[in-house]
């Protein structure tokens, strides 16, 4: 069993101890040691790396999600199917529901799968979900409720304020400035006391995001920030690459942050590449989807 399903069956297996329906967050010493409990007594414990990428994986395909404290735990469970069709329905999350999803379905597949095939249509299968708490998505609707690249608000700014002035806790920080033929991490350019804060978005190197609006701070969230880079980007007419080999589906993400809900969506409708999880493959069906998402946030494939 790989360490991707062995994360999987943990974290749904600790249930809350109030209310059994939810899984319970796990904080990362106790996921390791649970893991090294599953493992034979002269194996040596997990490698932390190794642990750490793999929830992230599993986070970006949305699987998981984690909180404040280094702690994890399984994502509501839903269903997401392909237009009106209920064949190769992909699940996702809480897996303590995969079976009652299978029952309630009429699935002939195994239970522990999470790809199925159901003879129901959506409208059925939306209300027997609805039973036992789990969610009909398609790709589609997925799709639309991606958030577009945009800069903050002044409303959504309004309770941030950042009232130091960074340069007098750092003697550098980084803004980020598009420029032609350049993958995201060298947009980062560094910023000395002396120089003019020409771009609004700026990083500390405690990696604390800020906005910037006159002389005025504004810390904001990693993926605000994320949207924001895209929105500057198009407004400079200077969007990234992302290298796609559509002959073989390989989609090359290393040099990328993608905003959250982005992430999710094209993890879900790919799988990690043998040299690293951040080179997706691409199955042809998948990449009309694939390719729609990329082009909204005005990237150049």
């Amino acid at each position: 069993m790989t360490m991707h399903d062995q994360l999987i069956r943990i974290l749904s297996r600790h249930r809350g101890e109030v209310d059994r329906h939810y899984p319970r967050p796990l904080p990362l010493h106790v996921i390791t040691q649970l893991l090294q409990q599953e493992e034979a007594p002269d194996k040596p414990a997990p490698d932390q790396s190794a642990l750490i990428e793999t929830l992230h994986e599993l986070e970006a395909k949305g699987e998981i999600v984690s909180g404040p404290g280094k702690c994890f735990c399984m994502a509501p469970p839903s269903l997401v199917i392909e237009a009106d069709s209920m064949l190769n329905a992909r699940f996702l999350g809480d897996r303590a529901y995969l079976a009652a999803v299978h029952q309630h379905l009429d699935s002939s597949i195994e239970a522990e799968d999470c790809c199925l095939n159901s003879p129901l249509d959506p409208a059925q299968a939306r209300q027997r979900l609805a039973r036992v708490g789990v969610s009909l998505k398609t790709w589609d609707d997925l799709l639309r409720a991606l958030p577009s690249p945009t800069t903050p608000s002044p409303l959504a700014l309004r309770h941030a304020s950042w009232n130091r002035d960074p340069f007098q806790l750092f003697d550098w920080i980084e803004h980020y400035k598009p420029s032609t033929a350049t993958t995201q991490p060298h947009r980062w350019l560094e910023l000395f006391h002396a120089e003019d804060v020409s771009s609004h978005l700026l990083r500390l190197p405690d990696h604390t995001l800020l906005w910037k609006i006159e002389n005025l701070f504004y810390e904001i969230t990693p993926d605000v920030a994320v949207l924001a880079m895209f929105a500057l980007d198009r407004e400079d007419g200077r969007p990234l690459l992302i290298p796609w080999q559509e002959a073989t589906g390989i989609l090359d993400l290393r040099e990328i942050q993608l905003p959250a809900a982005y992430a999710r969506l094209l993890w879900a409708l790919s799988e990690p590449a043998p040299e690293t999880w951040r080179s997706r493959i691409v199955r042809a069906r998948n990449r009309p989807l694939v390719r729609a998402a990329l082009n909204r946030l005005g990237l150049e494939i």
